[in-house]
């Protein structure tokens, strides 16, 4: 596997033996925020759908059962919120979508 350019070194102890599967399954102890997901420019949307939608489960899971999901810091040493995570899922779909349905869904909205 080659390094990406512009993507964090991964962490020391991985969790398999693939730091590309450990990125989906532990985006927390590759990126600080969700933000850094989203400027990672070696990862397409897809993978940023993934690494975002894996870090929500996680963030949801730790704040609605602390003792089975206990916290788990970001790669910076902090929390993350399953709202903040769930933000940048939403600026991902603005992102993605064409920018004629952008112009639209702002008019109905």
């Amino acid at each position: 596997m080659t390094q990406r350019p512009g993507t964090p070194l991964p962490p020391a102890h991985l969790l398999t033996h693939d730091a590309e599967l450990d990125r989906l399954m532990c985006p927390q102890r590759f990126y600080k925020r969700p933000a850094n997901v989203l400027a990672d420019a070696g990862l397409t949307i897809a993978e940023q759908r993934a690494i975002l939608s894996s870090w929500a489960s996680q963030a949801c899971a730790s704040e609605a059962l602390p003792p089975l999901g206990a916290p788990i810091p970001s790669s910076g040493g902090q929390q993350v919120s399953f709202e903040e995570v769930t933000e940048a899922l939403r600026q991902l779909d603005r992102q993605a979508l064409p920018p004629c349905l952008t112009a639209r869904k702002s008019i109905i909205n």
